[in-house]
């Protein structure tokens, strides 16, 4: 009898914990707003398509059925045109294709992903990356309204045109700091489709596209983020590191994120280990035979490395944002 009884408490208070954690999950996400065009939780499903708000009275016979031809919750658009089935399986593999892709050999990226590019879509559609109802592959599709640059997302198709919805390890941070994905602006230094000021092109997302018939699946998808700091100051806002000792030093990708790390004195082709051995707007790297790292002096364009007996801004590979002065001797 006693077993008994201990047996029956665990059960009990099983069950207990385990609604304890459903209901902790279910407060601490975003709810559905139902009302507009947005999948607010994340789940996949869109307003009076979420199971969250079919009980509302204003969901009621609104259930947006995507394959049978009839416009289901009355909102003037039928099926796949319907913003609520955007995400829905059976209406973005009927989705046409528009993964036309520029490489240099090296990478390849999307040319047709972006606001300004011409897309081979209808007019009523956009070519958009989406990573959370798709494959990711960009397809013509509709949208419905969407959040705003720098804004909590929970999908891509959530950004505006020319957007997509990636982690930001400056911007990601809401209200009362909960992180989360933000609306970023694609770009393309392989394109020369470039940021706004203050952002860089960096932010890289790998999306795998069997559909290309060059074979090269893997494509590359960039974003312009915030980076810590600025390496060159070239708006002369000033380089957001505190105090004397530090400098603003670029990643080791060169692609435009930075940090602030301890100052060091170490001029051009001066021997180091890291970037703190040598002077701001300067890095270490290797040189370009080979070499062992050396400080070099970073630039975006040859105005960047002053005056010298070569004054060219040498990039490697030539899509990163940061390259390096090619004469080593300039000041």
């Amino acid at each position: 009898m006693h077993k008994l009884f201990i047996l029956s408490l665990a059960v009990a208070l099983s069950a207990w914990s385990c609604t304890f954690l459903v209901d902790f999950e279910e407060e601490a996400g975003t709810p559905e707003d139902c009302t507009n065009f947005m999948d607010d939780d994340g789940d996949g499903y869109v307003d009076c398509n979420d199971q969250d708000c079919q009980d509302r009275p204003d969901c009621q016979f609104k259930f947006e059925i995507c394959d049978n031809q009839l416009d289901d919750d009355e909102n003037g658009y039928v099926d796949c045109e319907d913003p609520a089935c955007s995400m829905q399986e059976v209406c973005w593999q009927e989705a046409p294709l528009c993964n036309d892709v520029i490489s240099d050999g090296q990478i390849a990226m999307y040319s047709m992903v972006y606001a300004d590019t011409p897309t081979m879509c209808e007019e009523w559609l956009e070519c958009r990356i989406d990573r959370y109802g798709s494959d990711g592959v960009p397809r013509c599709v509709r949208t419905g309204p969407v959040a705003g640059m720098f804004e909590p997302c929970n999908n891509d198709l959530e950004c505006p045109y020319g957007f997509i919805c990636a982690w930001s390890e400056v911007l990601s941070f809401g209200e009362g700091g909960v992180p989360r994905d933000v609306c970023l602006p694609l770009c393309s230094n392989l394109l020369n489709i470039g940021c706004p000021e203050t952002l860089m092109c960096f932010n890289l997302i790998s999306v795998y596209d069997p559909y290309q018939a060059s074979g090269q699946s893997e494509v590359t998808v960039t974003a312009c983020d915030r980076p810590y700091c600025a390496v060159l100051d070239n708006l002369g806002l000033g380089t957001g590191c505190d105090g004397q000792e530090a400098a603003c030093y670029p990643a080791p990708d060169m692609m435009g994120q930075a940090y602030c790390e301890p100052k060091g004195n170490g001029g051009p082709r001066a021997p180091c280990s890291t970037n703190s051995d040598c002077l701001p707007r300067h890095v270490c790297l290797e040189g370009f035979d080979g070499d062992a790292r050396m400080c070099q002096r970073v630039c975006q364009t040859s105005d960047d490395c002053g005056i010298g007996t070569v004054i060219e801004c040498v990039k490697r590979p030539e899509w990163t944002t940061y390259g390096v002065c090619a004469d080593a001797f300039t000041d």
